[in-house]
């Protein structure tokens, strides 16, 4: 697998009803690098996991996931930093 040039990085709660979009819209973008997403959710109580886990299922190389095991924001924590950066 060919480093990533570009990361675009996605921090995600309760998005379910937009986040297959946004994905999609991630990945129709035009480029000639490679390119990977990461996705971060924040411990969401709705089926936004289950949609990235899906995306991650399709596009092992691009897509990698970061899931909260509780909602870091609620906890004065504004992302996954460690994963971010």
């Amino acid at each position: 697998m060919t480093e990533p040039l570009v990361s675009i990085l996605c921090t995600v709660y309760n998005k379910e009803p937009w986040l297959a979009q946004t994905i999609d819209s991630f990945l129709a973008q035009e480029r000639d690098f490679p390119l990977e997403i990461l996705l971060i959710d924040d411990a969401s109580t709705d089926g936004t996991k289950e949609i990235i886990q899906e995306y991650e299922s399709k596009y092992p190389e691009i897509i990698k996931l970061l899931c909260e095991k509780e909602n870091q924001w609620t906890k004065g924590r504004r992302g996954s930093m460690m994963f971010n950066f």
